[in-house]
């Protein structure tokens, strides 16, 4: 089986998500190519020859309309030509932008690769992700949804994803979703040995300022070096200081958050003022139940309480072992980790099977992504 994974090359969870799919299908012998123009690519593609027919002239034939077509998009044909080779195509992105009708012309694409299954590849489940599917479908600005009328759940074919965990409970029936976690076994996420305790505090965020002078006074009073995140980074750099960072301080909320796992795979601590700010770091027993979990040890919440969090990270600094906090990681969180294989060999069983193909996200449209308890 051979499989296209679309993704872009930005700084942001796209490109280590998509690296990080491909080697855990290299894991299960499954041949995948990344495309790193992909989402550029999505935006350009038209649904095809039949637009083009009226503009040809008269007595033209299907050669000289298809040559005008490729003259008319000379960078998406070829792409597209490319990703009838696969069996699968995984699209990399999450919410609201993987659902959202600007991002590609669902008739266009499906018309060029009508027997293709059209994948996504989300760190969430959209049903589990409270007022999202509201937004999605009614517009909401405030949350980068300009216009309504968007896409739920069938505009896919099937959902790989990293967690399916938040206040919200797993809706009840079976699921379009294989939970394949992600795979940060790389050499630029690795345990190094610290040369001094250092806290990296993350990006600022200009609703939660209280929160971050605490951190900060909490750094100055326990003599705690400390880095602040500001600007953009190319990922190889960021991963750097990660390397070097024995705590991490949250800045806000993390719908999912991938440095709360690559910092992790770094041998780092996660300080967070509310529990709530992790949600799909949760540890939950029944799914189909709303309401929070509980983190792993690698977590301190110290409830925005300037004290307590000075004495958890004396607490954390007199037996600091970054090894330690990896070994958590992996066994609190191991689909988070190398990611779940048997999850991705059942995925790939299904393709191969045409259990999964290119009409199943017709089959979607039912499934509940409406849920109106506390979320957030």
């Amino acid at each position: 089986m051979k499989v296209a994974i679309l993704g872009n090359f930005a700084s942001g969870f796209v490109r280590p998500m998509a690296e990080g799919l491909k080697r855990m299908f290299a894991d299960i012998y499954v041949t995948a190519e990344i495309f790193y123009d992909g989402h550029g690519q999505l935006a350009k593609v038209q649904p095809g020859l039949r637009q083009y027919l009226g503009k040809a002239t008269q007595g033209s034939t299907i050669k000289n309309t298809l040559k005008y077509f490729i003259r008319e998009a000379p960078s998406f044909y070829p792409f597209l030509t490319q990703l009838r080779q696969f069996d699968v195509i995984i699209i990399v992105n999450s919410i609201a932008g993987a659902f959202l009708k600007e991002f590609f012309r669902d008739e266009a694409l499906r018309y060029w690769l009508p027997k293709t299954p059209i994948v996504l590849y989300d760190v969430f489940y959209l049903p589990t992700r409270g007022p999202w599917g509201k937004w999605l479908r009614e517009g909401n600005p405030s949350e980068g949804i300009a216009q309504p009328g968007n896409w739920g759940l069938e505009r896919y074919d099937w959902y790989l994803v990293g967690s399916v965990v938040s206040e919200c409970p797993l809706p009840a029936g079976r699921q379009p979703y294989s939970l394949v976690g992600f795979n940060f076994v790389h050499d630029s996420l690795r345990v190094e040995p610290k040369k001094e305790f250092i806290a990296l505090i993350d990006f600022e965020i200009p609703e939660h300022m209280a929160e971050r002078a605490i951190q900060v006074l909490a750094c100055q009073e326990t003599n705690t070096k400390y880095t602040v995140l500001h600007g953009r980074y190319p990922m190889e750099d960021i991963r750097g200081l990660y390397r070097q960072s024995s705590i991490f301080f949250l800045a806000h909320r993390e719908s999912f958050g991938l440095p709360i796992c690559e910092v992790q795979a770094c041998g780092s601590y996660v300080f967070t003022p509310y529990s709530n700010w992790c949600p799909s770091h949760w540890l939950k027993t029944d799914l189909a139940e709303p309401g929070p979990g509980t983190l792993s040890k690698n977590f301190v919440v110290y409830n925005n309480d300037k004290q307590f969090l000075i004495n958890e990270m004396e607490r954390i600094k007199s037996s600091y072992d970054p090894y330690e906090a990896l070994s958590t990681f992996k066994n609190a969180h191991p689909q988070m980790y190398r990611g779940d294989l048997e999850e991705l060999k059942q995925f790939v069983r299904m393709v191969e099977s045409g259990e999964i193909h290119s009409q199943c996200h017709r089959e979607y449209s039912h499934i509940t992504c409406d849920y109106t308890g506390p979320f957030g």
